[in-house]
């Protein structure tokens, strides 16, 4: 009855904007679920819809007993946008022609009663935040967003998919909502699998020979077929940010855990540990891997992969002690730790008006250490499994 009053509720609320769904059943309030916002991007043919995809679906995997609910902007025109969802049989329980908004996605939100994380897939600035709809962004007011607080299980975390949201959101937000959240410190472009077994950026000379997996080999048996969105995944680039907002000196080519609130030890560790496992890699793991398995999937978050060249082995080895100094990333790297990194920005006058760059010294490895060493303890710590 729950999931009929709820579904009941966004079909009356017809001025709501965009698609919202579930993977394969009706919507249940009363349910874990994890939450997906996917921001508009139509020059990019719904790559940010099907990254999150594979991530939902991966989680489903990992805990059946939770819901998916994925809140989809307008993006190629009402008609088109659903059309695409019902080609892949989603539950689909609400579907219009106008544009996502705060005023709109809150309420959805509100209606939940345990959240067990919070993924943002689409375009971002790091001085103007998440972006929800041209023209309209994810608003981190604490008026805004703090009613979620209460709403996160004891292993929640969030995760921030999209170019620079480390610099100011994630580390906000993280403060408010006192659970771990990933940020990226540079641009984030898609990745698929390849036929040799590796993501690659899906990209001219960012991929070998060989052509592109028709699975993602990591699936259980319900979803191995990239033919239902399930083969994508985003990831930082492995140099500094060069884009739209303009050409910054210093980044970090993953993404990086900030728990900016008090309680780090027990929350930190368990949403940490939540967060890797849910994102999509080359290593196959169940709900409780082993420790030589949560290090290969720490190693292929951290690590970049590129065809002919040194920077996958590079890091590696940093993270084995082999060679600690080795270079691997282009541009000077961050520092970081759990509350934020050091930077500076730089306000630089173009044609297009004010541009907000972001310049700083170069920390070496030591932030990557950290991080390697962060994902460590949290494994190990009690109560992570």
């Amino acid at each position: 009855m729950k999931w009929f009053v709820l579904s009941l509720l966004f079909v009356c609320q017809s001025v709501m904007a965009f698609n919202v769904f579930t993977l394969n059943s009706q919507l249940d309030s009363s349910k874990t679920t994890d939450v997906y916002v996917v921001g508009y991007g139509p020059e990019m043919a719904t790559l940010f819809l099907q990254a999150a995809v594979t991530n939902a679906k991966r989680q489903n995997e990992l805990f059946p007993e939770r819901q998916q609910l994925i809140v989809w902007a307008l993006d190629n025109g009402a008609e088109k946008d659903l059309a695409v969802l019902q080609r892949q049989n989603f539950t689909i329980i609400d579907s219009n022609s106008n544009k996502l908004t705060m005023t709109k996605l809150v309420p959805i939100l509100k209606q939940l009663t345990s959240i067990s994380s919070f993924h943002f897939f689409g375009h971002s600035s790091a001085w103007f935040g998440l972006g929800l709809q041209e023209g309209s962004r994810f608003d981190d007011s604490s008026s805004k967003i703090s009613f979620m607080k209460e709403l996160f299980t004891e292993d929640a975390y969030a995760i921030f998919h999209g170019c620079n949201t480390g610099f100011f959101s994630a580390p906000k937000i993280s403060e408010i909502w006192e659970i771990p959240v990933l940020g990226s410190l540079t641009s984030t472009d898609f990745q698929r699998v390849h036929n040799d077994g590796h993501w690659y950026h899906n990209n001219e000379g960012q991929y070998p020979h060989g052509g592109w997996s028709n699975s993602n080999g990591l699936s259980f048996e319900n979803s191995k077929s990239c033919q239902n969105m399930s083969c994508y995944r985003m990831k930082p680039n492995n140099h500094s940010y060069t884009g739209h907002w303009g050409s910054y000196e210093i980044g970090l080519p993953f993404m990086k855990v900030f728990c900016n609130f008090s309680n780090q030890k027990g929350n930190c560790s368990l949403g940490t540990v939540k967060a890797l496992l849910s994102y999509p890699t080359e290593i196959y793991s169940n709900s409780t891997p082993s420790r030589e398995v949560f290090q290969a999937i720490v190693t292929d978050l951290l690590c970049p992969r590129l065809p002919n060249s040194n920077a996958n082995s590079n890091c590696t080895k940093i993270l084995s002690g082999e060679t600690p100094n080795a270079s691997y990333f282009l541009g000077n790297q961050l520092l970081c730790d759990l509350k934020g990194c050091t930077f500076e920005v730089r306000k630089k006058i173009t044609i297009r008006g004010t541009r907000r760059e972001f310049i700083g010294k170069d920390a070496g490895n030591e932030t990557l250490l950290r991080e390697y060493a962060l994902y460590l303890q949290a494994f190990d710590a009690p109560g992570s499994f």
